[in-house]
């Protein structure tokens, strides 16, 4: 997803003392996209975790291919990917006290070399006999309002967990992501 090019010069990590050591070793924990949408907490808890979410402000007229128009009116559309088998491991682009006390942790792991830590998770997401050869993805969330257009494609299953509604927008989200075949559609098999 990200290029060398584009990738922050600086990551952080929040995290509670606790598992500072195991991150320091290498060791990363990425959770399925399912349970962001279950935790409880405000700062992590997203129903719409691996969506996307289109509601018009105006009236929507859906047509079929051969022109007549089927339906008329106000409509919600959305794009998802399998919640159980997509990965995320979370980071941010951003030092700031407040994310400490927002994601209730009590330290923060800089990481300097982005595309060397980028590229050794890649490097151990190719090993994984269990993962979807689309591999490692990489990137900046997209905060978006339902009533705006979005920036990435919504049709493509492999940007879809990396949108964000925008109340999380203060988080500066960076992600890896990876899945098991078929958590990303077609592309994942």
């Amino acid at each position: 997803m990200a290029s060398a090019d584009d990738q922050p010069r600086v990551l952080f990590k929040y995290l509670p003392t606790k598992f500072l050591a195991d991150v320091l070793r290498g060791r990363i924990l990425f959770r399925n996209l399912a349970y962001f949408q279950q935790v409880e907490d405000t700062a992590r808890g997203d129903l719409t975790e691996g969506m996307h979410i289109d509601k018009p402000d105006n009236p929507v007229t859906v047509e079929s291919q051969d022109g007549r128009v089927n339906i008329q009116g106000a409509f919600a559309f959305h794009s998802e990917v399998n919640q159980e088998r997509v990965f995320a491991f979370c980071l941010s682009t951003r030092l700031a006290p407040e994310l400490l006390s927002e994601f209730g942790c009590d330290a923060c792991v800089e990481i300097f070399d982005v595309s060397g830590f980028v590229a050794r998770v890649r490097a151990a997401v190719r090993r994984s006999p269990t993962l979807a050869k689309v591999g490692l993805l990489a990137g900046p969330v997209e905060y978006y309002r339902t009533n705006d257009t979005a920036q990435m494609n919504i049709k493509d299953p492999t940007k879809l967990p990396f949108f964000k509604p925008v109340r999380f927008s203060s988080q500066f989200e960076y992600r890896l992501v990876c899945a098991q075949g078929g958590g990303l559609g077609p592309l994942g098999r």
